[in-house]
């Protein structure tokens, strides 16, 4: 993976002096990547606890626990993209 695409512009601010906006690009970097990889596995826990489910066969004890993963995946993507929303608020209004 190229990294460059992050780091040129916080390097350009660093040159030009601007450490705030340096710092918030690279915060703002982190938690794009931070983001990514949470979204990717809580997809990929979806696709499990999917899977669970249409092979439970009917057995409530499988059944119930690939609803309750299913829903632990979906409420932990969600969560990540209000954390997401919220942190692009706060980087937009005060960096």
């Amino acid at each position: 993976m190229n990294f460059t695409l992050f780091t040129q512009p916080i390097q350009d601010q660093i040159n030009a002096g601007n450490w705030q906006g340096a710092v918030a690009g690279l915060l703002n970097n982190a938690v794009v990547i931070l983001l990514f990889i949470v979204g990717v596995v809580s997809v990929i826990f979806i696709i499990i606890a999917g899977f669970m489910y249409v092979t439970s066969g009917g057995d409530e004890r499988r059944l119930l626990f690939a609803k309750r993963a299913l829903a632990a995946s979906v409420g932990g993507l969600v969560a990540a993209m209000a954390v997401g929303s919220i942190l692009n608020f706060i980087f937009s209004k005060f960096f």
